[in-house]
């Protein structure tokens, strides 16, 4: 898999998830603005499907993770030095003017762009699997008093 389709899917998968998260929160707030705060079956449910949410969250969690970790600065200054020993050998300059071309390469500034995607997706992966856990704590909350 390409990184472009890589990208795609992670893209698509996203958008599903937060889809069903949007949703499944609007339905639980509906609920509890509502006042039907007495019915455990409903928070049950809710919970339920709150947990089964997280369960699909979890791995988009970890693979979204594993990659954006790829694209760290590490991985940053290792992908532009590579660039520069292939520009020094190719165009035979020194070592110190490949650095400076290889920081302006295609190739460099596609990884940066990559880097943000990856960085914006566990981000936001991130929030929502917190903001999950929160609504999960809440509704034991509730089935408490």
């Amino acid at each position: 898999m390409t990184k472009k389709e890589r990208q795609e899917n992670a893209a698509k998968t996203l958008k599903d998830l937060t889809e069903r998260y949007n949703t499944l929160r609007e339905q639980f707030i509906d609920f509890v603005n509502r006042g039907d705060t007495t019915k455990k079956e409903q928070f049950l449910e809710f919970e339920t499907r709150f947990n089964t949410l997280l369960g699909d969250f979890i791995p988009v969690h970890s693979r979204v993770y594993a990659i954006r970790t790829q694209h760290d600065d590490k991985h940053a200054t290792a992908f532009k030095y590579r660039n520069a020993v292939e520009i020094s050998k190719e165009d035979k300059v020194s070592l110190n003017k490949a650095i400076d071309l290889s920081s302006g390469s295609v190739d460099y500034k596609e990884f940066l762009d990559d880097r943000v995607f990856w960085y914006e997706s566990y981000n936001t992966v991130s929030g929502m699997v917190d903001s999950i856990k929160s609504y999960i704590n809440n509704i034991t909350h509730y089935l408490k008093s």
